[in-house]
């Protein structure tokens, strides 16, 4: 018998699992693999107004600084380049791989690193006249990268501006590096008025905040567990998603229905507790990072005003969210005593004691 054919994950984009009936599901397991997603704004704002979609739910507006950061990082790569003999036309293969350095202030740095290729002319083959007129001076490979270019995005101008760091045109490297920025050029008119990945993640964060989803199996964000009352929020997502999937086939995101057993009760109020515990060390941390940056015992009583006040806040939205909700959902008691909590760092000890004392 022929061997089936595996199924092609970069042609799909929404896959849904939906036989089960509404009265059996306690809510749904999505989980979602980002790749690279390169959509217009009018197109996808235009779906947006189509379904309805919460203003507050949709991506931020697409800057240009990281249209910029996007298209350098998308210069890196492993590609065979071609040398030729100027004199004898005899072409040399070689494998050049490009790398990109990020720098402070919207600079990056572009580097390439050279080595013979096993096919056509292996480097004892080359004669010595052909060498000395390519500027070829590895043996196999390069020891270290070989400095490019910097290219650094102008906020002001809106432009990018290339410095050559390269001192002799060895190899090609002045036409490697002006061809290199001319399609750095090109990534970046493109993806100037595009919604990336970038964006769609923030959109899919903001749409898993609003339902209280929480990740499943203590997956850390990869595979979300949806309640049921998130379930139109949800469709409409997915036909967003599916929409940047006809546009350019970035993406895959799956919905398996999760049928209401005991079982699933349980794991699924571990995890939620497990999420509590999650932003409670959140919260831990930045009282502990204010209590580091205080200069004075005497600002302290002022610190632990404010920060009993965000206690409370904190302790109640747990309790009118995810206790609520999932209590409610799993009818099962969950446990969200902060007071409980076990820190697992010494620094989250000393702000756990702090907290206590507010």
């Amino acid at each position: 018998m022929p061997k089936s054919k595996a199924p092609n994950f970069s042609t799909m984009g929404v896959l849904l699992d939906d036989s089960i009936p509404e009265d059996q599901k306690l809510g749904y397991l999505v989980g979602m693999v980002h790749s690279s997603i390169n959509v217009p704004v009018p197109e996808l704002d235009e779906l947006f107004e189509e379904l309805d979609f919460p203003e507050e739910l949709r991506p931020e507006t697409p800057r240009s600084v990281f249209a910029f950061q996007k298209a350098v990082r998308e210069l890196a790569q492993k590609k065979t380049e071609t040398f030729v003999d100027p004199a004898t036309k005899i072409s040399v293969n070689f494998e050049v791989e490009y790398f990109v350095d990020v720098l402070p202030n919207d600079v990056r740095q572009l580097s390439r690193k050279i080595q013979y290729l096993s096919t056509g002319l292996s480097a004892n083959d080359i004669p010595d006249d052909i060498k000395s007129q390519l500027a070829i001076y590895v043996e196999k490979t390069q020891k270290e990268p070989e400095k490019m270019a910097l290219f650094e995005y102008n906020k002001e101008s809106g432009l990018i501006v290339k410095t050559d760091l390269f001192g002799e045109n060895s190899l090609s490297i002045a036409e490697q590096t002006q061809e290199k920025y001319e399609e750095l050029q090109r990534r970046f008119q493109t993806l100037g008025g595009c919604y990336t990945e970038r964006y769609i993640k923030h959109s899919w964060s903001r749409v898993v905040d609003s339902v209280n989803a929480i990740p499943y199996m203590l997956s850390s964000g990869s595979i979300y567990f949806f309640p049921k009352a998130g379930k139109e929020i949800l469709d409409k997502f997915c036909k967003i998603y599916q929409e940047i999937h006809k546009h350019n086939g970035g993406g895959l995101l799956r919905i398996i229905p999760v049928v209401d057993t005991e079982q699933q009760r349980e794991y699924l109020k571990h995890d939620v507790e497990k999420r509590i515990q999650e932003k409670y060390e959140m919260f831990l941390n930045k009282a502990k990072d204010q209590l580091e940056s205080i200069s004075s015992e005497e600002d302290i009583p002022k610190l632990k005003e404010k920060w009993g006040g965000k206690k409370q806040e904190f302790e109640r939205e747990m309790r009118d969210t995810l206790v609520k909700q999932y209590g409610e959902l799993l009818k099962m008691k969950i446990n969200a005593k902060v007071n409980t909590f076990v820190p697992s760092s010494d620094r989250l000890q000393i702000a756990k004691k702090f907290m206590e004392e507010v």
